[in-house]
């Protein structure tokens, strides 16, 4: 499987690794279009994914004990969801839920896998 062009990609900390790093994380990339409200990280639950916006933005809510919630983060195009995964968390007490939903191209993902945690940039 063969991902995204490097040159093509809007997500800032995708576009700033090396080529090299890029091309051993790129077959693990994957282009979705999550809908508005799509929950992307459910509170305790395993990170499977990693989430790098290209457009839109995702916010983290914590969860109230009467069943509201408030935002306590967002992440854009600068960001990456699930980052938790690369610290260590198996888990997160917040669920990340798109808030701002983008064009075809909206998301990249990538399953938390020895290609995430391998590239130069991660493992420095």
């Amino acid at each position: 499987m063969s991902g995204p062009d490097q040159a093509e990609v809007r997500n800032e900390i995708l576009s700033a690794l090396s080529t090299e790093d890029f091309r051993c994380l790129s077959p693990h990339l994957q282009l979705i279009d999550p809908p508005f409200k799509k929950t992307l990280i459910v509170r305790d639950e395993p990170i499977r994914h990693v989430y790098f916006p290209d457009r839109g933005v995702a916010s983290m809510l914590a969860l109230l004990e009467g069943g509201g919630s408030v935002e306590v983060g967002m992440t854009g195009r600068e960001g990456m969801v699930g980052i938790h995964a690369l610290l260590g968390a198996n888990a997160v007490t917040q669920e990340s839920v798109i808030q701002i939903a983008g064009a075809a191209k909206s998301r990249l993902f990538v399953p938390v896998t020895g290609a995430l945690l391998g590239i130069g940039v991660v493992s420095r």
